[in-house]
């Protein structure tokens, strides 16, 4: 079972940087990797727009105790 990386992603969070790694299974070999790779690059920049949004409504407190254990 071959892991790829697809994306890494580092954002500020408290002034510490966190690093969210999407891999992916090789396992449907019939679907492109660029492909994959673009669906999962969406998704972390919908995730990266929630993060920021939340920080801009201060609501980030509410959410640290879930996302930080």
């Amino acid at each position: 079972m071959n892991t790829k990386y697809v994306s890494e992603i580092r954002y500020d969070f408290r002034n510490k940087y966190v690093s969210i790694k999407f891999a992916i299974m090789k396992i449907a070999t019939n679907i492109p990797y660029n492909v994959i790779s673009n669906i999962v690059n969406l998704y972390a920049f919908v995730f990266i727009f929630r993060v920021n949004l939340y920080k801009k409504l201060n609501l980030i407190t509410n959410f640290s105790k879930i996302l930080i254990v």
